[in-house]
């Protein structure tokens, strides 16, 4: 466990681009720090919790549509 990263993963003031760098070499625990994130954009939310179902990705992380740089229909978890 990286404390350190952990703590970043807790920070909601992180932007964008270092959560995207974070879940990149997340661990387990960094993983679950960002998972938990109420900020995450739907590719964020998928590529921090990809061992979650597609059912259940599409469900919980549905595709937010134009407007964010995902095309409609555009799912980056299948």
């Amino acid at each position: 466990m990286n404390h350190v990263l952990c703590g970043l993963a807790a920070n909601a003031a992180l932007p964008s681009e270092l959560v995207d760098r974070l879940i990149a070499v997340a661990d387990d625990d960094v993983a679950e720090g960002v998972a938990g994130r109420a900020d995450l954009s739907h590719a964020q939310a998928a590529a921090a919790n990809p061992s979650l179902p597609l059912a259940v990705m599409t469900i919980w992380c549905p595709d937010p549509g134009p407007g964010d740089g995902n095309p409609q229909g555009a799912n980056p978890v299948r």
